[in-house]
């Protein structure tokens, strides 16, 4: 799994972005402290002013994963199609091992290993996706054999308030354990993309929390 930040919409101030906007619906966009009333703003929920600063990302992991993100339906997304783009199974990168198989020491009823008898599954997969293939069955239909740990990139572009909405779910400890990756490693790349503006270092700190820690 790997998190690559794209851009930000407001690179150097976005809190004073937003409390410009939030001031304007009591006419004060250009008085006042609009870092403050930002603040206040979100610290309060009321984030429909957030939604004017977007951050846009990549993210490459599991299809299994991806399912999930784009359930955040309020955000944009771009994927890598399986349906033009033939999948090259010849790499041993194709898929994602859940740490949990990589893991396991019990045996399953068959007397092979978890992480054997996942390869084996892997290993079919790509060889009938081959063959397939090879008979001339067009890539989308050929892809009905593959897994959902297949391998897969995704371009997302989230609001503030979205993005927020998906760290708290994301990263609670009962998220899947990919997905919650994902989540912790936006804001880390986040924090290291934005590391040259006081205001996103502190904005990332008020959206991005734990619930824990609210």
């Amino acid at each position: 799994m790997s998190v690559e930040i794209i851009g930000v919409s407001e690179k150097d101030a976005p809190l004073t972005l937003i409390g410009k906007i939030a001031g304007t619906s009591t006419d004060k966009s250009d008085s006042g402290n609009p870092v403050k009333r930002a603040k206040s703003c979100i610290k309060r929920g009321h984030m429909s002013v957030a939604e004017f600063v977007t951050v846009t990302f990549s993210v490459t992991g599991s299809r299994a994963m991806t399912h999930q993100l784009v359930r955040h339906r309020l955000a944009s997304f771009c994927q890598l199609s399986q349906r033009y783009v033939k999948l090259n199974t010849d790499d041993m990168d194709w898929y994602v091992t859940p740490p949990s198989i990589d893991e396991c020491d019990e045996k399953t009823p068959s007397g092979t290993s978890a992480k054997a008898a996942f390869e084996e599954a892997m290993a079919s997969a790509a060889l009938q996706y081959k063959n397939l293939l090879a008979a001339g069955v067009r890539p989308e239909d050929a892809r009905y054999v593959l897994p959902n740990a297949c391998e897969t990139t995704i371009r997302v572009s989230m609001n503030l308030r979205e993005l927020q909405s998906f760290y708290k779910l994301r990263s609670d400890k009962h998220a899947q354990w990919e997905i919650r990756d994902v989540a912790e490693d936006i804001k880390t790349k986040l924090l290291e993309y934005t590391s040259d503006s006081d205001e996103w270092q502190e904005l990332i700190s008020l959206l991005l929390v734990h619930e824990e820690q609210k």
